[in-house]
């Protein structure tokens, strides 16, 4: 009876041990996934001389999101302007 005990709990912990390295290889296979997609998301500098042309990349995401955000903004209240005044 001790020895089906011991067994079954080396089943479980076999089973969690699995589990969680099951999870780190699918966190692993997605965080190489992030740098390897052209998403226009600047890439981090590994070198010191790198970061000035990094901040300027950054800068021009943010503002070229900025943008682009409030276009749509603007389009969705031009939108909801013109459906009301149809009627």
């Amino acid at each position: 009876m001790k020895f089906i005990t011991l067994l079954l709990a080396l089943l479980i912990i076999g089973l969690m041990l699995y589990k969680q390295l099951e999870g780190l290889n699918h966190s692993v296979s997605s965080a190489s996934d992030v740098t390897t997609t052209n998403s226009g998301v600047p890439l981090v500098p590994t070198s010191p001389k790198d970061l000035n042309t990094f901040a300027s990349q950054v800068n021009k995401l943010v503002t070229d999101s900025a943008a682009q955000q409030q276009a749509q903004i603007q389009q969705q209240l031009d939108e909801s302007n013109g459906n009301k005044k149809q009627p």
